[in-house]
C-alpha cells in the first residue's frame, strides 16, 4: 500500500505549497503508515481554513476513504477533481470512494474515464482490478429493510391557542383554549 500511495500522491504533490503544510505534511505520513483514521481526523479540524486546496482534499479525501468515511471522501475527491479534472489519482480515489459508498454506476463511470486517459501502470491496475470486481460480483438491488421508532413525552400546550378565555373580545370555546396532552407516537 504505501508503494503504490507513493505512485499516486505524486501527481497530487507536484501543486505549490499550500497554507498549511506542515499539517499536509502530517497527514501524508499518517496515511503512509497506514493509520488513516488519525490522518481523517487531523484534516477534518483544518476543513474551514484548507479546504479547496487541491492537496488538501486529495489527501482528506484518502484519508476519509481509508478510515470507512466515504462520503466525506466522495465531497473532498469531488473538489479535487474540479481544480483538477486530468488527476488520475484523485479520479480513482474518487471511483474508489463510489464503490464503497455503493454507488457502482458513479464507480464506474470514474474507472472507465480513468483508464480511457492512459493513466500510469499502477493506477491502471487498480482501476481494471475494481472494474473486475465490479463485474464479478454485480451490486445487490432488492432486499428487505426496515426499522422501528417510538417515542412519547409530554406537549403542555398542544392544540397551539392562548390560554385565554377571550379573545379579541370574542369568548372561546372551552375546547380552543390551551390544552396540555401527553403523547404517544
Amino acid at each position: 500500500r504505501c508503494i503504490a500511495l507513493s505512485c499516486l500522491l505524486a501527481p497530487a504533490l507536484a501543486v505549490s505549497q499550500p497554507a498549511g503544510q506542515s499539517v499536509l505534511d502530517e497527514a501524508r505520513q499518517l496515511i503512509a503508515g497506514n493509520r488513516a483514521a488519525e490522518a481523517y481526523r487531523l484534516l477534518a479540524g483544518h476543513e474551514t481554513s484548507l479546504a479547496g486546496q487541491p492537496l488538501y482534499d486529495y489527501l482528506y479525501g484518502v484519508a476519509a476513504l481509508d478510515a470507512g468515511h466515504a462520503g466525506d471522501a466522495v465531497t473532498a475527491l469531488e473538489r479535487v477533481l474540479v481544480n483538477e479534472p486530468a488527476s488520475p489519482s484523485a479520479r480513482l480515489e474518487l471511483g474508489r470512494a463510489y464503490y464503497e459508498s455503493g454507488d457502482r454506476a458513479a464507480a464506474g463511470h470514474q474507472f472507465r474515464a480513468l483508464l480511457a486517459a492512459n493513466p500510469p501502470a499502477p493506477i491502471r491496475d487498480t482501476a481494471t482490478a475494481y472494474l473486475r470486481a465490479m463485474e464479478a460480483a454485480p451490486a445487490r438491488t432488492g432486499g428487505w429493510s426496515g426499522g422501528f421508532e417510538f417515542g412519547s413525552g409530554y406537549d403542555s400546550n398542544a392544540n397551539a391557542s392562548t390560554d385565554d378565555e377571550t379573545f379579541l373580545g370574542v369568548t372561546l370555546d372551552p375546547d380552543n383554549v390551551e390544552t396540555s396532552s401527553p403523547y404517544l407516537q
